[in-house]
């Protein structure tokens, strides 16, 4: 018996633009999370045609499941958003085919952000393939708010199916998913967050393992590109904060074009975060310490 849709506490939503080999244990950890209150919403824009018969046949759960079959050919942004419009959930997950969710996941996602009210999207640690173990190296290490913040002027430091969202407190300040951006949805959204001053936090715990492989992320080279500049412009408003000078502006945004996980100048980016610090002792946006620390301790080894 599915709970009532008032009661139901998260939505998770799952977009499946194709079926790979992880897709079908995604799917089972998800359905087999301790934490039970939940619909798990599914839009389907693969060209599977079999996909749903499996769903009938094989799924059986008392898990409330609603799902769309779209072959329009619309971004996974566009889905995502849909997802958001349908969701009964006061909180959502998002969920990758590629990952397999740890069954303790939703349970303490849900615990944590309900003792931090003012949280408006809460990731965690993630387990990915060797083949991005810098990224792995670099994005587990930066969990606290204040560092979370003041690395989100760079790049995007969290995983975007890791994440639990506070739907009640996106739609209190008027914050969507911006499907005109189908290449930074994510990283904008993690920019309104932090513009209407509220917490973007990580638990410092393993709750997902990812599958995703470097090919998944670097098959589409306009794709990328396209990401680069979207990424750069909503660097650029947040940067502005700090240099109202373009020039030394875009050099900063160049310095930390391809960081942490790309070819890059260590020493560049140190002059970089020096200028961040001379800059910031005026605005006073994030405490010295933060700056200081990652010059003397840095995250990665040079």
């Amino acid at each position: 018996m599915f709970p009532d849709v008032n009661e139901i506490e998260l939505s998770a939503v799952l977009i499946i633009n194709k079926i790979c080999k992880y897709t079908f244990d995604a799917i089972n950890s998800i359905l087999n999370q301790t934490y039970k209150n939940f619909e798990l919403i599914i839009i389907d824009s693969s060209n599977d045609t079999n996909f749903y018969i499996w769903l009938k046949q094989y799924v059986k759960t008392n898990i409330k499941i609603i799902y769309l079959k779209d072959s329009s050919g619309k971004s996974t942004a566009n889905h995502i958003k849909e997802a958001f419009s349908i969701a009964n959930g006061k909180y959502v997950v998002i969920n990758s085919i590629y990952d397999i969710s740890d069954k303790f996941r939703y349970e303490k996602q849900i615990e944590y952000i309900k003792r931090n009210k003012n949280i408006a999207i809460l990731g965690t640690f993630v387990e990915f393939k060797k083949s991005l173990m810098r990224k792995n190296l670099f994005i587990n290490k930066i969990y606290k708010q204040e560092d979370l913040e003041f690395w989100l002027n760079f790049f995007n430091p969290i995983y975007f199916p890791s994440i639990l969202i506070n739907n009640k407190l996106l739609k209190e300040n008027d914050i969507i998913i911006q499907s005109s951006l189908p290449y930074s949805y994510d990283y904008y959204l993690l920019y309104e967050v932090i513009s209407r001053k509220l917490k973007v936090e990580k638990i410092p715990e393993y709750l997902v393992k990812s599958n995703l492989r470097i090919k998944e992320i670097s098959n589409c080279t306009k794709a990328n590109k396209l990401t680069q500049l979207a990424n750069n412009e909503i660097k650029y408003g947040l940067l502005k904060r700090f240099f109202e000078n373009n020039d030394v502006l875009y050099q900063i945004i160049n310095l930390f074009e391809e960081y942490p996980i790309g070819k890059y100048n260590d020493k560049r980016v140190r002059s970089g975060l020096k200028l961040m610090m001379e800059a910031n002792k005026k605005l006073n946006l994030f405490q010295s310490e933060i700056i200081e620390n990652i010059l003397t301790h840095p995250i990665l080894p040079h």
